[in-house]
């Protein structure tokens, strides 16, 4: 039997599996943050923090972490994550979870310390869906397991919604991120030192991952069609990830090196300068949920391209924007 919440301003404790540069990553930090400053007591266990990229310090948040030793080693190696960063996460979950009124879950292996905590303390779980996907037969059969003991399911969009239905019989609340629209329509831009020779040329600007799933590649691909069409098109993606190589070696298969600049993380300052100085922004996801990039774009009064499946439906607005002034952030995108 899960218990009532016996508090005006419950307590949340959130589990992440690490804290870096990312879509997911900033959801939390944003919604702690944002809970934080109307009076809740909250906390975010995690395996690490990356601070190298984390340029908001969630200073009213507490941060729950394992050992310092397997935090660096969970941070370093995949494997090191797998065998003993997971366990460890779990474990300071349940160190900790008795202290709070809610537990909010984000990603592996967040839902399976969650759905212990719920079982031994009784504590009722609001289970976060980023992208919901099949993964690994054995995880699916755990997760289906476990996904009883969540009170509630949330997703950013009606196409995870139905994913969500599909892969575990239950129905999701979808609850659509915010876009603080105050920060992105901002005219005090800071510079970005490597595209300071860009000036005046037409920019086709990426913001995300760099990965298979953000179809980066068909960008480059477009570019090559129209690099004698016009002739100062330079396509800017910003970010770093997997894909990396694969669309360097595409750009130098296409001879477009000198038209192709990779920026890395950006500050969300950075960030929104490029946006102003882009001709038009790219969001070429084909499978992807409820993607920021195009609202962001849309805040600096842009034009931008995505596939329509990637953006959702007419009619749908981006939920409660972020609190105003906590939007400094490095980005690699959604």
């Amino acid at each position: 039997m899960i218990r009532q919440l016996e508090t005006a301003t419950p307590s949340v404790l959130f589990i992440q599996s690490w804290l870096q540069l990312g879509g997911a990553e900033n959801l939390v930090i944003e919604l702690a943050l944002e809970l934080a400053g109307r009076g809740h007591r909250v906390a975010i266990a995690c395996t690490y923090v990356d601070d190298s990229f984390l340029d908001k310090d969630p200073a009213r948040v507490r941060l729950l972490r394992p050992w310092r030793w397997i935090s660096r080693l969970s941070r370093r190696s995949r494997l090191g994550f797998l065998l003993l960063g997971c366990p460890a996460l779990i474990v300071v979950v349940l160190a900790h979870a008795r202290a709070y009124n809610v537990i909010n879950p984000h990603n592996f292996p967040s839902f399976w310390a969650a759905a212990i905590a719920s079982i031994l303390f009784e504590k009722p779980v609001v289970w976060h869906f980023n992208e919901p996907a099949p993964g690994p037969r054995v995880f699916l059969r755990v997760d289906r397991a476990l996904v009883e003991q969540a009170t509630s399911l949330t997703v950013l969009d009606e196409r995870s919604k139905a994913r969500v239905r599909k892969l575990f019989r239950r129905d999701a609340v979808v609850i659509h991120p915010g876009v603080d629209i105050a920060f992105w329509s901002q005219a005090d831009d800071a510079s970005v030192p490597q595209l300071q020779d860009l000036r005046g040329r037409s920019i086709l600007l990426a913001v995300g991952k760099l990965h298979r799933q953000k179809n980066q590649a068909v960008l480059v691909r477009a570019l090559d069609m129209l690099k004698t069409e016009i002739r100062d098109l330079t396509l800017v993606l910003t970010g770093d990830g997997p894909e990396r190589s694969r669309l360097e070696q595409l750009i130098q298969d296409r001879s477009l090196g000198d038209r192709v600049i990779f920026t890395g993380m950006l500050s969300s300052r950075a960030l929104r300068a490029l946006y102003r100085q882009a001709l038009l922004v790219c969001f070429p996801a084909l499978d992807q949920t409820w993607g920021l990039t195009p609202f962001e774009a849309l805040a600096r009064t842009l034009r931008h391209w995505a596939p329509r499946r990637s953006i959702p439906r007419p009619g749908h607005v981006p939920g409660p924007p972020s609190r105003p002034g906590t939007s400094d952030r490095r980005r690699t995108g959604e």
